[in-house]
């Protein structure tokens, strides 16, 4: 049989038929010509996306994830992925993660990509975060700020040089991951390199269950992983471990030379030394989920979430509850 010529077989579709082929194609053709907004199919409230937390905050993140998730009666769903900074700030600049919750600001470096695409990256202070120290309960739970710096740097290496009443016993330094927030927090406070007495094991429950079952060791985590106990596993493990109190170097500013530990009140008074903000790095540029995510964690339901999680709320908002008392009349 021969076949027909395309123009003769178009001319025997049903008009609706027609309309129908024209819009497919149409459609398939501006899929292909932008391909990016093809994949912008999601609203503040519905969709599916990926974003990057950095994993000393990987219990919260969760929680306000949980949390939106189910405002959201399930129709938006964030994928999280727990990465070191620069691993998610690369993700980020390739559009890989619509969003990053982290302790800092970019770099105007790391910044670059993003104004060659003219895109302006938004930041939002949602919490204040403190870096906590945590020690086997056989140990002391306090410990000054000049003395937390020579153990980072080894020149104090031995327990009886804190304290000659301990014993001499090495001090070990143990961190959540050699490339952390965390890490980097603290070497630039202490200013020099590391000693030998410092390591890292691969994430910040390792080094609670380490500190627990090893007495000459000081571990440094993100408070989220010390103040939220919904983890059974972790849970089990922090009857076993104390958080030291650490005595400020300067007074310039705090009232009195005493031990403060990272308490919600100690962040909020910035009593506490170790403290540092927490950050929606948002690269969406537009009103999609990521955008929604971010409102959500700075309203009162998130705020609340965040200050139940141990970490002081970041939008400083003092809510108010109206009490009525009632007095009894009656003799």
């Amino acid at each position: 049989m021969q076949q027909k010529p395309i123009t003769q077989m178009l001319y025997i579709l049903r008009p609706s038929q027609f309309a129908l082929l024209c819009f497919l194609i149409l459609m398939i053709a501006s899929c292909s010509d932008n391909p990016k907004d093809y994949k912008h199919n999601d609203t503040a409230r519905t969709g599916i996306i990926s974003i990057a937390a950095d994993p000393s905050f990987q219990p919260l993140a969760e929680r306000l994830i949980e949390a939106y998730e189910h405002d959201c009666k399930n129709q938006a769903h964030i994928s999280l992925l727990n990465l070191p900074e620069e691993r998610a700030i690369e993700l980020l600049q390739k559009d890989s993660v619509r969003l990053i919750l982290m302790s800092r600001k970019l770099t105007d470096q790391e910044n670059e990509p993003f104004k060659k695409r003219k895109l302006e990256v938004a930041y939002t202070l949602f919490a204040y975060d403190g870096i906590a120290l945590i020690v086997h309960p056989s140990m002391p739970d306090s410990i000054k700020f000049e003395q937390l710096m020579e153990v980072l740097n080894g020149n104090i290496n031995t327990w009886d040089k804190l304290n000659n009443k301990l014993p001499k016993k090495g001090i070990q330094i143990v961190f959540d991951n050699d490339s952390s927030s965390t890490v980097r927090y603290m070497q630039n406070l202490v200013k020099k390199p590391f000693g030998k007495n410092v390591g890292a094991l691969d994430e910040n429950k390792k080094v609670v269950e380490y500190v627990a079952t090893h007495p000459e060791a000081i571990g440094i985590v993100g408070l989220n992983w010390v103040s939220d106990g919904r983890d059974p596993k972790l849970g089990s493990f922090m009857d076993k471990v104390n958080v030291m109190g650490i005595m400020p170097a300067d007074t310039s500013v705090i009232p009195e030379r005493k031990y403060y530990k990272p308490l919600q009140l100690h962040l909020y008074m910035q009593h506490y030394v170790l403290m540092r903000p927490v950050y929606s790095v948002n690269a969406e540029g537009r009103q999609g989920l990521g955008t929604g995510f971010v409102h959500y964690i700075n309203s009162r339901p998130g705020q609340l979430l965040i200050q139940s999680s141990g970490l002081f709320p970041g939008a400083l908002v003092v809510w108010k509850r109206q009490i009525r008392i009632k007095e009894n009349t009656e003799e």
